[in-house]
């Protein structure tokens, strides 16, 4: 058995994510920060692995909601909301490379991520699973607003801006959905 040829992967997975009509229209920026900045990078930390505004907590809350919501349309979405938020994790994994930090699942503080960071909504409504989103969708929102303010590199401040414009598009389609449910 032979591999596979994925030399072409990152470019049809960035080309897959952009169709996807659950984000913002546009390219991501080029993750390029002005010079290494390991303060920064501990900084993006907690928007990478760190709670209910964590990307990586947000991938792994949407696809279990996914897997566990009787409401197939719902779930769909927040499939494909799970997927922008891989590439979120991807950009700010890169980020906090160039700017000379260790992209591990873990805080600025150094410990380390883990799965009680999910809100499951173990036996719920659909809607109170979309409510469980928005509550973190907004906690994304107000944590890349922060870091676009206390962040002085125009490049990371780019990527943390395309990044928030998708977040306010889940926020509008899980409150959309909601609305939906809830007629």
């Amino acid at each position: 058995m032979h591999l596979p040829d994925l030399s072409d992967l990152e470019e049809r997975v960035d080309q897959f994510i952009q169709s996807l009509p659950c984000r913002a229209p546009g390219p991501y920026p080029p993750v390029k920060v002005k010079r290494p900045h390991p303060q920064y990078a501990t900084m993006l930390l907690d928007a990478f692995a760190n709670g209910a505004a964590a990307e990586l907590t947000a991938i792994t809350q949407y696809f279990n909601h996914y897997l566990t919501n009787p409401d197939k349309e719902v779930a769909r979405l927040q499939f494909c909301i799970a997927l922008v938020e891989m590439e979120h994790l991807e950009l700010l994994g890169e980020l906090i490379e160039q700017l000379g930090g260790d992209p591990r699942y873990w805080r600025s503080n150094k410990a380390y991520w883990d799965g009680g960071n999910v809100a499951y909504g173990v036996k719920m409504t659909p809607a109170e699973l979309l409510r469980l989103d928005i509550e973190g969708e907004i906690c994304a929102i107000e944590a890349y607003e922060r870091l676009i303010i206390e962040i002085d590199d125009p490049g990371v401040r780019r990527v943390l801006e395309r990044i928030n414009e998708d977040e306010r598009v889940h926020l509008k389609l899980f409150e959309t959905a909601l609305a939906h449910l809830d007629k």
